[in-house]
This record gives C-alpha cells, structure tokens and sequence, in this order.
C-alpha cells in the first residue's frame, strides 16, 4: 500500500540529511518532528520508504553509525534518539540537555558522539552504552 504523496513528504522545512550510500537511502530531518528514510535507487525514482515519528518538535541533526544500521538525530524536544534503522524503532532516549539540541558530532573509530544545545552545554556520549555522558563541557557565563 503506497501513501499519497502529500502524507509522504515533510510538510516543514528539512534541517539535516544523512546517506547510506551502500543501500541507497536518504534520511532527512525535519521542523515537522519527523525523520523521513527515502530510496533513492528505486526504478521510478526516490520513493518515501519510511518514516520515524518519537519526537515531539523540530529534529535539528542526523547521523548513521554501526554500519548504517542506527541513526542518531536531536531535537527542539531537547531529546537525543537512537533508532533500529531497519526496524524504524526508537531503541533510547537521552535527556541532558536543558534546552533545545542543535548539533550532533559522530567520532566513528571512538564509537563516540557529541551533542550541542541551546543551553550552551557540550556532552560526549558512549555510543555502545548511551547511559549517561562520559564528558560533560559546561556552558560558562562569563566570558574570558
């Protein structure tokens, strides 16, 4: 069963794009809260393959990791997910940030990530483990 083009596509404007190029498929992050997985090697052209919908407000960043199969994104929900790619499910949610989470950063020999937000606070995450931040960089109120 094939959607209608209009429930398909972003009905806001798109912050972020992440590629699995072995596999063909585009994932991009939009202000409507969702993340869009698109084929972009189907014989019609790129067809809506599947969407994730857990966060509640804009998705700010994106990235993919071990071997394409999670995908990482942040949010205006000041949530960090980590998704099942195949399975389009939300395997955790990180909540640290104390505002908005704008940027995501992924170190892939370390296996670690970074996350930067609104509340001006840097935290670097274990991606193995996502429990808690392994290094926290505080925000300052003055500067130097």
């Amino acid at each position: 069963m094939h959607l209608d083009l209009s429930q398909q596509r972003h009905c806001f404007g798109i912050n972020s794009l992440a590629v699995d190029e072995s596999n063909g498929l585009l994932y991009s992050a939009g202000r409507d809260s969702t993340i869009r997985c698109w084929d972009t090697e189907h014989k019609s052209g790129p067809v809506h393959k599947q969407s994730f919908t857990h966060h509640t407000d804009w998705v700010n960043d994106i990235f993919l990791c071990n071997q394409n199969k999670t995908l990482v994104s942040c949010s205006s929900d000041a949530a960090i997910k980590i998704w099942d790619e195949e399975e389009g499910t939300c395997m955790r949610t990180l909540h640290r940030h104390g505002d908005y989470v704008k940027a995501l950063s992924f170190a892939p020999s370390a296996q670690l990530f970074a996350s930067a937000g609104l509340d001006a606070n840097i935290f670097i995450w274990d991606l193995n483990q996502c429990t808690s931040p392994v290094v926290h960089l505080p925000h300052h109120n003055s500067l130097p």
